[in-house]
């Protein structure tokens, strides 16, 4: 987290063209080490591990939710809009990208 939002604010600042695809990846490896650390034990080696990071739900949501901020933010300019969009894009219905929720 710490990670992802210092990358933000050098983008902000101008310093970190690549900062977006930073975040992504960072969030991704999240998502991965989340995987890892519920059910990790049970590969046998790193093509069954790939295999099941690559079809599991919470990395295939990931997938999709990085997708469609990508598709929201290319759809045009950046207005109060679009920038609401995101904003609600990002609560995720109050779900993280784990999986998580305080709801429960």
């Amino acid at each position: 987290m710490t990670l992802a939002l210092s990358a933000c604010l050098d983008l902000l600042r101008g310093n970190a063209v690549g900062a977006p695809v930073e975040v992504s990846r960072i969030s991704i490896g999240g998502v991965e080490r989340y995987i890892d650390m519920v059910e990790g034990a049970q590969w046998t080696d790193e093509d069954a591990r790939e295999a099941a990071l690559a079809a599991h739900p919470l990395m295939a949501d990931e997938r999709a939710f990085q997708q469609a901020v990508l598709d929201e933010v290319n759809a045009g300019a950046l207005d109060r809009d679009r920038l609401k969009r995101l904003r609600q894009l990002g609560r995720n219905d109050g779900i993280s990208n784990l999986g998580l929720s305080l709801a429960e």
